[in-house]
């Protein structure tokens, strides 16, 4: 096992690497990390150099246009990336503001008042969403505020009557033995506002 053996310092090195241009070479061996130096003459430069130099020289105009044509695109790309970060900032902060507003708005409310606000945003929402239905939210939530608007101050009471005219209008719910039903409710609480 090699690690039971003792390191011990020798004079000299007993391994002798050497390097070949092929692997089964056995002859032209020269030690390995060595380097061969031949010397051209002077009057002309060695073919291979005299092949690089050329192809140097034809490609560098190439080479340098790619290189600036990526460069150019990275900070294209850079600058759009920068944008957007910026406009999406923007936005976020825009609709924080938009919420800070919103939710000193609904302060400023009366309870009814903060109740008809909901009930226009659901209503809103569910448009948007394709979600408006005879059986959803929206008109459950109605037809509660209908049953307690009684008590409520005039202007409440006539902006809770319009907006149920338009929600029952908008989804069909006038027509019909429960239409008039819907209508006699809305007429009944426009004429506690009358009085």
């Amino acid at each position: 096992m090699v690690g039971n053996k003792k390191s011990v310092d020798e004079p000299k090195p007993r391994t002798l690497w050497l390097a070949a241009d092929a692997q089964d070479s056995r002859s032209e061996m020269v030690p390995f990390g060595w380097l061969l130096i031949e010397i051209d003459p002077p009057d002309k430069p060695p073919v291979v150099l005299e092949n690089l130099i050329e192809q140097i020289g034809h490609s560098k105009p190439q080479w340098l246009e790619t290189q600036w044509r990526r460069i150019t695109a990275l900070q294209e790309k850079l600058t759009q990336r920068k944008q957007q970060e910026e406009a999406q900032k923007q936005a976020k902060l825009a609709e924080q503001q938009a919420e800070r507003e919103k939710q000193q708005r609904l302060a400023a409310m009366t309870e009814e008042e903060r109740a008809i606000e909901e009930l226009k945003i659901w209503f809103d929402q569910d448009q948007a969403n394709n979600a408006l239905t005879k059986q959803g939210r929206v008109p459950g939530r109605l037809a509660a505020l209908i049953t307690s608007a009684a008590n409520w101050p005039k202007e409440a009471r006539i902006e809770l009557c319009n907006l149920a005219e338009s929600i029952y209008r908008h989804l069909g719910m006038l027509k019909g033995k429960k239409g008039k039903e819907r209508k006699a409710s809305i007429q009944k609480l426009k004429e506690c506002v009358l009085q």
